[in-house]
């Protein structure tokens, strides 16, 4: 997995547009692919497929793809399990028992 970090702010100046990468929202959900993040004034402002994302002249276009694109407020301590083993994990920790 690559990631692209842009905690510097380097990329929250003007309206950058992060194209082709794969969005994480939150572990518990799949992988958004090849969609937009426009950012405009260091906000997220649009997110979703290339179609449905108006750019506008100026966007500085960043090529994300094979990058991993996901919040900079997002909790980075996470341990990624596959969909299909998520209802395992579910009953394995709602048997753990605390003493």
């Amino acid at each position: 997995m690559r990631l692209l970090f842009a905690q510097d702010g380097s990329i929250a100046t003007g309206k950058p547009a992060l194209v082709g990468g794969t969005i994480c929202v939150s572990p518990a959900e799949a992988p958004i692919l090849n969609d937009v993040v426009l950012i405009k004034d260091g906000r997220i402002a649009a997110v979703g497929p290339g179609n449905s994302v108006k750019l506008s002249p100026g966007v500085k276009v960043l090529d994300c793809s094979g990058l991993t694109i996901a919040a900079g407020l997002w909790n980075s301590h996470v341990h990624f399990v596959p969909r299909k083993l998520t209802g395992q994990l579910h009953d394995m920790l709602n048997s753990l028992r605390v003493y």
